[in-house]
């Protein structure tokens, strides 16, 4: 009797084999499209059956012939993704970074157990990865460092597998930046009352991780204006307005830290022409015949340079309330009285009132007597532009002996000059 066929069933399917005469074997070629990661025991069983010419059939399985149990594997790689944070800046030294790994439809799925994070290309401790399921086979991978990642540039790499040995790899490169950057600001006068129309801010803006730094520069509730750096040098003249000055330079880095200087600079006025008079009458007049603008109404109660009212009076008793507190803190004594008053454009003064500030004018330009010092009006009836300057000169004489004071030791309360 002899075998007239012979054909085994591969996942559900019949295929014929063919004698080969070389091998003497019965051979088939067949190509899985699945593997046999779901089967049971992860293997195909293949059953064989032979058939001679008098048609009898003999059938066997992996049951009897262990290797009728085939393992078929898959070839494609998992999909590793980096989830958190974004490669680049790292402002925290010890960022949780987050994986998410999948394997493809039909898959044999993701290992676990295959996880491997390194950093700068040595393997973190397990303690410090945790790897939870999700759905669909999906798994989420979580590095926490438990000790600070040092500045500077760094590697993070997950490698992990299918359970068919398909190995992927994801990487976040990373610049941690702990250190905000460095910035030293100098002004063109060291006063804070000053009558100057701008001051000049030069300075130095570096980092050691994160270059380059920018750096803007703001006045009160003005935008920012960025300035130009040039090997971490910059410098910028800022139009100081009339009366309180609230100056921010900033400096921020490529990874968002910031590094800020702040200055207080309260502008007088002790420039008055006779045209400022002039022009601040026509003004008047107009209101008074109703055929004022809008722009000339928002000038005149901004405070305008020919008048004197609530703006000029709360400027110079800013300014007075400053240099009052730097003086006593000094232990120099004076005549000042904080009126305490806050002045509105529709407010009236009173004799008493105003008599009162023009004693504490001179009360603080008596502290420091000076060769030639502007005159004072007896009144601030008639106010001329002449005394409304030299009431506010006063103020900005007395503000320039601050520096000489700071600078300068002191002997029995007085500037030291070099006595023995």
């Amino acid at each position: 009797m002899a075998i007239s066929q012979v054909r085994a069933q591969f996942n559900g399917q019949w295929y014929t084999l063919t004698y080969n005469e070389q091998t003497r074997r019965y051979e088939a070629e067949i190509t899985p499209s699945v593997h046999s990661g779901g089967q049971p025991g992860g293997r195909f069983n293949v059953t064989v059956e032979a058939t001679n010419d008098t048609g009898s059939v003999s059938t066997t399985d992996g049951n009897t012939f262990a290797g009728l149990l085939v393992d078929v594997y898959e070839t494609t790689k998992p999909t590793v993704t980096l989830v958190s944070p974004s490669p680049g800046y790292v402002t925290n030294s010890t960022p949780t970074v987050t994986f998410s790994a999948v394997d493809n439809d039909g898959g044999s799925g993701i290992n676990p157990s295959t996880a491997v994070v390194t950093l700068d290309g040595d393997a973190v401790p397990s303690d410090q990865v945790s790897i939870s399921a999700g759905s669909g086979g999906a798994y989420t991978i979580v590095y926490t460092p438990l000790a600070a990642i040092a500045d500077g540039a760094h590697r993070i790499v997950l490698t992990i597998s299918d359970n068919d040995g398909n190995s992927a790899i994801a990487t976040a490169d990373y610049v941690i930046d702990t250190t905000p950057p460095e910035l030293s600001t100098k002004l063109s006068f060291e006063e804070v009352v000053t009558d100057e129309y701008t001051v000049e801010i030069t300075g130095h803006a570096s980092d050691v991780t994160a270059n380059p730094v920018t750096v803007t520069v703001k006045n009160n509730n003005g935008d920012p204006v960025s300035l130009p750096v040039e090997e971490t040098r910059f410098s910028h003249v800022l139009d100081l307005a009339v009366g309180e000055n609230n100056i921010v330079v900033t400096a921020t880095d490529a990874a968002g830290l910031t590094t800020t200087r702040e200055y207080y600079v309260i502008r007088l006025i002790t420039d008055r022409t006779q045209f400022d008079v002039d022009r601040a009458f026509d003004i008047t007049l107009k209101m008074a015949q109703g055929t004022v603008t809008i722009d000339e109404s928002i000038e005149w109660f901004l405070g305008m340079r020919g008048a004197y009212n609530a703006v000029d009076l709360n400027r110079v008793n800013t300014a007075m309330k400053y240099i009052h507190g730097w003086i006593e803190n000094a232990g120099y004594t004076n005549d000042y009285v904080d009126q305490g008053i806050i002045w509105t454009t529709d407010d009236f003064q009173t004799q008493d009132q105003m008599q009162g500030y023009l004693n504490n004018v001179d009360a603080i330009g008596r502290v420091f007597p000076v060769k030639n010092p502007p005159a004072l009006p007896s009144s601030m009836g008639f106010l001329t532009f002449i005394s409304a300057n030299s009431i506010e000169k006063v103020l900005v004489q007395t503000d320039k002996i601050k520096p000489l004071l700071d600078r300068s030791p002191f002997i029995s309360g007085e500037i030291y000059c070099g006595e023995v």
